[in-house]
């Protein structure tokens, strides 16, 4: 993958500089408030259950098996904390990555769970199930929109092979009434084709949630087994 790291050196720096002047809340990491950043991780986890219950109906394995995540761009850890909330989702092991120095001892402050491991990284070093990348791709800042837009591609083929089971990332949408300097707005479609064209044939769009960005979910595990059938 061809990083852009001057770039991403200033983008840590500012995630950084918002670390230490907000803490562990909403504003460090650029959301409006709580209620909007569980509305996002709501839509990003989906693709666990789409996967537990696609399994569920091809084998006698029960829903909710255990699990393992990658948070490519944790920030200071709030994706944890929701997916330790849900009973059904039995998570054994985090792994939050951050290019922010501040935003990984925040998170670490935040989150002391033995399952959590913090690491300074640009993308995923350790193989999970699922990969959740929630906001990460937002700040451009003066990058040209199609140099950005790349580089998010080849970051989603560095998640596909992180993730055994599949991954999740949202966008700011191009369709936003107003777009703000710096921020980088999403084309839906063409994301959606590039994931199904070079990643896998199991893609959905979320994109009915009223906020201006969009998620998408890939299931990256070989299709299970057919169901077999009673009888010759």
């Amino acid at each position: 993958m061809v990083w852009q790291e001057p770039l991403l050196d200033r983008i840590g720096a500012l995630y950084g500089q918002c670390a230490l002047e907000f803490g562990a809340t909403t504003s460090s990491v650029g959301w409006l408030d709580e209620t909007v950043q569980t509305l996002r991780f709501q839509k990003l986890t989906m693709m666990i259950a789409a996967w537990a219950g696609h399994r569920s109906v091809h084998s006698e394995q029960q829903p909710w098996p255990e699990i393992t995540v990658n948070d490519w761009g944790c920030g200071y850890g709030a994706l944890f904390a929701y997916l330790d909330s849900r009973p059904e989702i039995r998570l054994t092991r985090y792994y939050g990555y951050d290019i922010s120095k501040e935003m990984l001892a925040s998170a670490a402050e935040h989150i002391t769970d033995d399952r959590a491991e913090w690491i300074l990284a640009e993308a995923p070093t350790k193989e999970a199930d699922f990969s959740i990348i929630s906001g990460t791709f937002n700040v451009c800042l003066d990058l040209g929109e199609q140099r950005w837009a790349s580089y998010i591609e080849q970051a989603l083929v560095k998640a596909a092979k992180m993730s055994r089971k599949g991954f999740a990332f949202n966008l700011l949408s191009i369709h936003a009434d107003q777009h703000e300097k710096g921020l980088f707005y999403g084309d839906p479609v063409r994301f959606y084709n590039f994931c199904r064209r070079s990643i896998s044939s199991r893609v959905a769009l979320l994109n009915d949630y009223p906020i201006d960005d969009w998620t998408i979910y890939a299931l990256t595990e070989s299709d299970p087994e057919p169901a077999r059938r009673n009888g010759p």
